[in-house]
């Protein structure tokens, strides 16, 4: 039984980190965050 309490703590973490993932990128990006807006991704032909 501790094994599964740990995977649902886990999956309620990973989805705290969705969110504030997804909220800091709304405020840095605007509201319709692209893959272009992420760093790590490709940017759009032009952006230096």
């Amino acid at each position: 039984m501790a094994k599964k309490s740990k995977i649902l703590a886990n999956e309620r973490r990973k989805q705290t980190v969705a969110r504030y993932a997804s909220r800091r990128a709304a405020l840095t990006y605007g509201p319709w965050p692209t893959a272009e807006n992420f760093p790590g991704s490709p940017r759009r032909p032009g952006d230096q």
